[in-house]
């Protein structure tokens, strides 16, 4: 069951991936839709786990930010893969975010998703926002 709500949370990067196949087409609507099915998807995980939903949304945040950039460039074929910039993501134009070597960046992001996977498998991480008395 708990594999279900972990695919359930992957669901607005497999969305994104799908949808920008064929390249970045309306860069300034997907992060709406982003954004809406990372809400929806983490409301979904939290209502039916023992997980508080800032814990769902962090992780389904943090797998997006770690695996989208290398899966798109893979998946279209761009080389090399590893090193991916938007043209488009404000983080992306930031100078700070852009000036560091890709590695710098991937480490960081490796950081912020181990960070994420373990705050929402820990059960006493947030207790505050646990729905229902869980």
């Amino acid at each position: 069951m708990e594999l279900l709500f972990l695919i359930l949370l992957c669901i607005p990067l497999i969305w994104e991936l799908v949808d920008d196949k064929k390249g970045d087409i309306h860069p300034n609507n997907d992060w709406l839709i982003r954004g809406g099915l990372m809400i929806l998807s983490s409301a979904i995980a939290s209502y039916f786990t023992h997980r508080g939903f800032v814990q769902s949304l962090f992780l389904s945040f943090a797998i997006f930010s770690l695996f989208f950039p290398y899966l798109y460039n893979i998946f279209n074929k761009k080389k090399p893969w590893y090193n991916y910039l938007s043209k488009t993501a404000i983080l992306d134009k930031w100078e700070y975010w852009s000036g560091i070597p890709w590695f710098a960046r991937m480490f960081i992001l490796l950081i912020v998703f181990g960070t994420a996977f373990t705050v929402y498998f820990w059960k006493e991480a947030m207790v505050w926002y646990y729905p229902y008395g869980h």
